[in-house]
């Protein structure tokens, strides 16, 4: 931003610009003969006070004397929009997220495994796995920034789960366990960087139904616990894997029936515990789609029951709902470390998909304030915080940053 300023008074004038209050520079270095100067406002503000203040001030003196003026900057906080390019591959999408740096990093199967690293609106590649998993894969990193995936090398019967780390230049692999037609793998680090991993797989024997798996290390061997019941007749699966402030994993869980609508389905929370782990029905006849942490450990849990977007919110013994949006999908919610929710999804209208629009809701003061995004592109959008607490969607093509 350039400012100028109109003075009265008899010259020469010299100008002395004060933007100590947070702009860039910080102040001008000398004096300035000019009667304008240009300042960088950084960015806006935060959910709870989208509109940032910036003190700034202006000296003019001349031979008979001086004058200051104070005034204030402000800019409000909204959603910048950039593209994402894709990767190497134009036919190979790429599963993008935050490193713990604030950089974006993606993860794209198109030559090997390729983890890459966007740097000014260009992907460079960070690592480059050879032998890369044929299958699903997931990003993650370590309380040190390391690189992690947890993918599957197919095979027949069964497909192994392997757990990769990227240090000093070169991979290590460890190899998880086997399981029949495993997918849809998840992996967590804890506050100690202990790994967990989830992931779902077929019963076998012929069933359609589905187990699922949460798989720990701890310096020796991989503990796999089998999380499911034994129901053939039930297919399940998990929404949100997390650790929590006492280093226990928390997942959330869904059971449905696989034919015929009976039993309903279920949404529960499953957390680790001395002996294994517990379980806990939260909601009946639901469908659960997303889980996050408050930084106090509690669970939050995003989900559908007769047509609504609803929140389950765990208080002390308790559980608490509250109704988002009706007619919805494409959902997804992130916790930031100030405790800050936002949730995204689309509304189908009570038309269908012909309607669909893109929005966005953070919850203050007791309840949602849905807003809609900028950007007709934004469907099926996925959530997150950026390490210094500002909210960040994605979507395949594009990422949005609210500051």
């Amino acid at each position: 931003v350039t400012f100028s300023a109109e003075v009265t008074g008899d010259a020469p004038f010299e100008y002395y610009w004060d933007f100590a209050g947070g702009a860039s520079p910080n102040q001008s270095s000398g004096v300035s003969d000019q009667p304008s100067a240009t300042a960088t406002l950084s960015r806006g503000g935060t959910l709870p006070e989208p509109v940032r203040t910036y003190p700034a001030s202006l000296t003019v003196v001349n031979p008979f004397g001086m004058s200051t003026h104070d005034f204030n900057l402000s800019i409000s906080a909204w959603w910048h929009v950039e593209e994402i390019p894709v990767g190497p591959n134009p036919d190979c999408s790429v599963y993008v997220t935050i490193g713990p740096d604030g950089d974006v990093y993606g993860l794209n199967r198109s030559d090997g495994t390729l983890v890459l690293r966007l740097i000014n609106s260009e992907w460079q590649i960070e690592a480059k796995l050879d032998d890369g998993y044929d299958s699903d894969t997931w990003l993650a990193f370590d309380s040190q920034g390391t690189i992690s995936i947890v993918g599957l090398s197919s095979g027949y019967p069964g497909s192994s789960v392997w757990f990769s780390q990227y240090k000093n230049d070169s991979w290590t692999h460890d190899y998880v366990g086997t399981d029949f037609w495993p997918g849809y793998p998840s992996l967590v680090f804890d506050s100690s960087d202990r790994p967990v991993i989830a992931y779902r797989s077929l019963v076998g024997g012929g069933s359609m139904a589905r187990k699922t798996v949460v798989a720990t290390k701890e310096g020796g061997e991989w503990d796999l616990n089998v999380v499911s019941e034994e129901d053939e007749d039930r297919i399940t699966g998990f929404f949100g894997l997390d650790t929590g402030p006492d280093n226990r994993w928390i997942l959330g869980y869904r059971v449905s029936p696989t034919s015929g609508g009976e039993p309903p389905p279920e949404v529960l929370i499953l957390r680790e515990s001395e002996s294994g782990f517990t379980r806990e029905t939260v909601m009946e006849n639901a469908w659960g789609y997303d889980l996050a942490l408050t930084p106090e450990g509690k669970a939050v849990i995003l989900f559908g029951s007769e047509g609504w977007l609803r929140v389950a919110r765990e208080t002390e013994g308790d559980w608490t709902f509250e109704n988002v949006a009706f007619h919805v999908g494409d959902v997804s919610m992130a916790a930031g470390p100030d405790g800050t929710e936002i949730v995204t999804f689309t509304d189908h209208g009570e038309e269908g998909w012909e309607d669909d629009q893109a929005y966005w809701a953070w919850f203050h003061d007791g309840e949602w304030d849905i807003k809609l995004l900028p950007d007709p592109d934004a469907l099926g959008s996925e959530a997150m915080f950026h390490p210094d607490g500002l909210p960040v969607l994605f979507t395949g093509t594009k990422m949005a940053m609210y500051w």
